[in-house]
């Protein structure tokens, strides 16, 4: 996996332990308890308006992002990277519990409604934040497009085995970069810092870069 969000994978990795209930009752109570279970969690998107909700929590001041859950809980609609680095202090509210065990067709259908629904949620959001000039991210400031960047950047230079990979460190503030074996640093001093320069990150991102041949720890690249 290339990017590895840690911080928030083991908040939001917590929340995905909800499960329909165990069918060991007769049927037809087994198939009531189900759909309350499933009501319970997921009822609530049936009719709803995220751009209303938007709206409604802009004029209570509740300003947050939303995940759901399958495999894993992701916050889809927005990148976690701009989520992380530009608005670190607002809540990731899981609206959708429910992991990837799917009980029958309504509940497949309503946690596609979930997904679609935190998805226009988050992009509003994002977006109405970014008109006020909130968070810590003022333009040119483009934390995810960089790690994007990198990303491609690594691609491109492999050849064969690892891919190489781009791990964005919150408290650090900085990119930790592993490089595919056979890659040199002074290979990618220079594209990495064009990078950097030009998502408005000179003065604000570190680098840290070691190859996955070595044990070492990161070492520093300086701009």
């Amino acid at each position: 996996m290339r990017l590895v969000f840690a911080a928030v994978a083991l908040v939001l990795l917590a929340a995905c332990k909800e499960q329909a209930p165990a069918a060991d009752t007769a049927p037809t109570e087994a198939a009531a308890d189900a759909e309350a279970w499933l009501q319970q969690e997921l009822g609530w998107v049936e009719g709803a308006n995220p751009a209303q909700w938007v709206k409604q929590d802009q004029a209570q001041r509740h300003y947050r992002f939303m995940s759901v859950c399958s495999l894993g809980c992701s916050i889809v609609g927005v990148g976690e990277v701009t989520v992380r680095m530009c608005h670190p202090t607002l809540p990731v509210d899981t609206v959708d519990k429910t992991t990837e065990a799917v009980q029958n067709e309504r509940h497949a259908a309503l946690k596609k409604k979930a997904k679609a629904f935190a998805e226009t949620y988050n992009r509003l959001m994002a977006a109405d934040l970014k008109t006020m000039g909130a968070g810590e991210c003022p333009p040119p400031v483009d934390w995810e497009q960089a790690n994007t960047e990198i990303t491609g950047m690594l691609d491109q230079v492999y050849s064969s085995g690892f891919r190489g990979d781009v791990y964005v460190h919150d408290q650090k503030r900085a990119f930790q970069i592993r490089l595919p074996r056979g890659v040199k640093v002074a290979d990618v001093h220079k594209p990495l810092c064009d990078i950097i320069g030009r998502n408005g990150l000179k003065e604000l991102a570190g680098l840290e870069v070691k190859s996955v041949d070595t044990t070492e720890d990161y070492a520093k690249l300086s701009c």
